[in-house]
């Protein structure tokens, strides 16, 4: 097999490899170029080469000379001066180039943002998948305005939702006026959903809560909880026993009655569970509002995960779809495809989870939220320590498109006080082949001027270069309350 990255050659003339994105193992066609090619002299050539008219709609991908795999990111229309750019990777020179025909020109699409939205009936079993594709100044009412055009409501005025799901779990319900521009959907799962009529009329004491299937691990020295299945929200309320609240759950999921007999109910909070009994007032459980985030503090249904899965449709694709030809279709546009269940994130490589003292994200962010300019400052003081081959922190800069820090990708921050309480770089669907870390570097001593959260000791293990881990899970950083203390800050 041909070595594809070697040290960089003097000559400028160079035979390049090309492959489709949706091939990614194959070569198609080779093109004696100079290195000294332009952007737009390599576009062209390759087009002339496809026999396509307008080399504007040429996308290109460069070889990620470790993982030996096209890098995650594309190039951009004229992002590059020269061949030799393309081609480049740390100290070496790929011989390989990765290209997509798009259907409209390429300056027009970085113009664009394209979502990958899960669309889960309400009544039927089953999840489609849709690519959304809008001016990046759009909001995320434009995206359910436009998914109503594509998808089967259960009734004309039904009303939708967008969640932001990782982990079996709902981080996020997106306000209508947030803008998408910097909304990741690689990173998290983007769901839609109609909202439920009972919960438009929420009484003074009911409460909205979250709903997990969960399975204890008990393979491990310590009892750890491991969620499955899809999450919802369920409305309780005031005075409800348990057992009035198991009818609504079995009514909703359809669970035989031998089946769900051998379920058991537990509040969790922060991984704990509490297991109830039926006489128990669910409500009362659920009081507290100044928790980590409302995920961490959930009814939790115990069982094996044998339940039948949703069933996947479309209208064009097949069963399987691999990550680039993901890309690919959404490069063309496609609107709807059959996919798999979601992939199961097992090898998460840069995990940086920081959390705040008394965090209350609840279920929205305040889209005119300002994070604290000294936060902001040191987290760009990070981002100079690392190196970022995927351009997992090119939402980071301080340019007026860039300036609130709390847009970030992987930053969050508190809803009151605008303070950074979680910063986190997880590699994207799309990285988990790599062999490689896609971030890579230490922590800079400007995070003594983030005082509102904690530091996982794993994140110092993987930042600072040594073998990265495999976790089957998101871990969460317990609140260190101490650390507030001993800066003189209240807490």
């Amino acid at each position: 097999m041909k070595k594809s990255c070697f040290v960089d050659i003097l000559t400028q003339a160079f035979v390049v490899r090309f492959r489709s994105l949706e091939k990614p193992k194959e070569d198609e066609f080779f093109l004696e170029l100079s290195k000294l090619h332009n952007y737009d002299d390599v576009v062209e050539r390759v087009a002339r080469h496809l026999g396509l008219d307008d080399p504007s709609k040429m996308r290109l991908t460069s070889h990620n000379c470790y993982s030996q795999q096209p890098k995650p990111q594309p190039i951009k229309y004229r992002g590059v001066d020269h061949l030799s750019d393309m081609l480049v990777h740390y100290n070496q020179t790929s011989d390989i180039l990765y290209y997509e025909v798009l259907d409209i020109p390429l300056p027009e699409l970085q113009g664009l943002k394209t979502l990958k939205v899960t669309f889960h009936h309400a009544t039927k079993e089953e999840v489609v998948i849709h690519t959304i594709r809008l001016p990046k100044q759009s909001t995320v009412g434009d995206v359910i305005n436009d998914l109503k055009t594509k998808v089967e409501l259960s009734h004309p005025d039904a009303e939708l939702r967008l969640l932001e799901v990782f982990y079996h779990k709902i981080y996020k319900i997106f306000p209508l006026n947030e803008k998408i521009e910097n909304i990741n959907d690689q990173y998290w799962t983007l769901r839609a959903e109609e909202i439920p009529e009972e919960e438009k009329n929420l009484g003074p004491h009911d409460r909205l809560i979250h709903i997990y299937h969960f399975m204890k691990d008990t393979a491990q020295t310590q009892v750890q909880v491991q969620n499955f299945g899809e999450p919802f929200f369920l409305v309780i309320h005031e005075g409800e026993m348990l057992t009035e609240v198991k009818v609504r759950i079995q009514k909703k999921l359809q669970v035989p009655d031998e089946e769900f007999s051998k379920w058991k109910f537990a509040f969790l909070s922060l991984g704990r569970p509490e297991y109830l009994q039926d006489s128990d007032i669910v409500s009362s459980r659920f009081q507290r509002r100044d928790v980590y985030g409302a995920w961490e503090q959930y009814l939790g249904l115990e069982h094996s995960d044998n339940a039948p899965k949703r069933s996947s449709a479309a209208n064009q694709a097949s069963a399987s779809v691999s990550a680039a030809a993901i890309n690919k279709k959404k490069a063309a546009g496609s609107g709807t495809w059959k996919v798999k269940k979601p992939v199961q994130l097992l090898h998460v490589f840069a995990v940086l989870l920081l959390v705040c003292n008394k965090l209350a994200l609840g279920l929205t962010s305040d889209a005119k939220i300002r994070c604290i300019e000294r936060e902001k400052q040191a987290l760009l003081k990070f981002k100079e320590t690392l190196i970022d081959d995927y351009g997992v922190l090119s939402s980071w800069g301080s340019e007026e498109l860039k300036k609130d820090c709390c847009k970030w990708r992987g930053v969050r921050c508190n809803n009151h006080t605008g303070h950074v309480t979680m910063l986190d770089l997880r590699a994207s669907l799309l990285d988990l082949d790599s062999l490689y870390q896609p971030l890579r570097g230490g922590l800079p001593k400007s995070f003594a001027n983030l005082s509102h959260f904690a530091i996982s000791s794993t994140t110092f293990d993987q930042l600072n270069g040594r073998a990265s881990r495999v976790l089957s899970e998101v871990v969460w950083v317990k609140e260190i309350a101490s650390i507030s203390r001993s800066r003189g800050e209240p807490t």
